[in-house]
């Protein structure tokens, strides 16, 4: 009976030191543990009983987030202490919301994991908030900078920005060179051709993390010579805002309509037609059927030209 005891508390010992041993090679928080897609975030991810400096075996070998089929890696992370890990993170726009696990694998202890360590939260999407100068004519050579919100132009994981281009509906212009001067702000140069359509493009910026971001109406595209009064006084609407339709007058007998399309905030085409013989008077258009917003018309004019004009609908 003495010798069964013995094993019985020499078992429980083992088990107990099992155990603890366990819970002494464990993460045990992340810092800060939440974020939002979108954002670069460093987090500090403490452990205990570890050994993440060790270097034989290897220590702490990595860091990254994972919820169920979704893996996010960090970009950097620097070892500060056999405890303490700071790791650097560019949170994709595209991951799911939720909590995801803490990963640190090591050589010597291996996967270490926090359960529910990191909560990804709804934040502030990601938007361009200006471009400058916002006019230019076909035949320059225009260098545009453009500045964004909650972006990650500079992030180097993944590559951040990777693009840029003005674009009116089929028309685009691509840069001749680009670079990103920040996180926030961007610097892209054009030649403008002489044979592209007058009138207001979009602005887009081309992200690895955050997609293809864009300034609507962003840069004026006139003629040399012709500034943006000018251009805009040519075609006249009112009102706006406006509750049910708008009224559209040339004042220019070389900006007489042909066609006319006019866009929602999304570039959804609400109305679009052409006009063969209109002569230079007021044209009403109906817009009864469409929501409070931001519209754009577009015109193409006899002549060739053609004009974007922006315009609200306040019900």
């Amino acid at each position: 009976m003495r010798k069964f005891t013995k094993k019985l508390i020499l078992s429980v010992m083992i088990l107990s030191a099992i155990n603890n041993y366990a819970k002494a090679q464990s993460l045990i928080s992340c810092n800060p543990n939440q974020g939002f897609p979108s954002k670069s975030l460093m987090v500090t991810i403490t452990g205990q009983g570890t050994f993440f400096l060790l270097a034989s075996p290897i220590g702490a070998s990595g860091v990254y987030l994972q919820q169920t089929s979704t893996t996010i890696n960090s970009c950097s992370f620097n070892i500060t202490s056999d405890t303490t890990i700071d790791a650097d993170f560019n949170l994709p726009f595209t991951v799911p919301l939720g909590n995801y696990d803490v990963h640190v694998p090591t050589g010597n202890q291996g996967n270490l994991n926090l359960v529910a360590g990191f909560s990804m939260v709804a934040g502030t999407p990601s938007s361009l908030v200006s471009c400058n100068p916002n006019q230019g004519y076909v035949g320059q050579s225009l260098s545009l900078t453009i500045i964004g919100k909650n972006t990650l132009f500079k992030a180097g994981c993944p590559t951040g920005m990777i693009g840029a281009y003005l674009k009116q509906t089929t028309t685009t212009i691509n840069p001749v060179s680009f670079s990103a001067v920040d996180d926030t702000t961007v610097v892209a140069n054009f030649n403008i051709p002489i044979a592209v359509p007058l009138g207001y493009y979009d602005v887009h910026v081309i992200t690895d993390n955050q997609g293809d971001l864009k300034l609507i109406g962003g840069v004026l595209i006139g003629l040399v010579g012709i500034n943006e009064n000018e251009i805009n006084n040519s075609i006249e609407i009112y009102p706006s805002p406006t509750k049910n339709d708008i009224h559209i007058i040339s004042k220019d007998n070389n900006f007489i309509p042909r066609e006319i399309k006019i866009y929602d905030i999304n570039g959804k085409i609400v109305f679009n037609k052409n006009f063969n013989n209109l002569k230079n008077e007021p044209l009403a258009i109906d817009l009864s059927n469409q929501t409070s917003g931001v519209y754009f018309l577009n015109v193409k004019t006899k002549e060739g030209n053609t004009i974007t004009k922006k315009f609200t609908i306040d019900k």
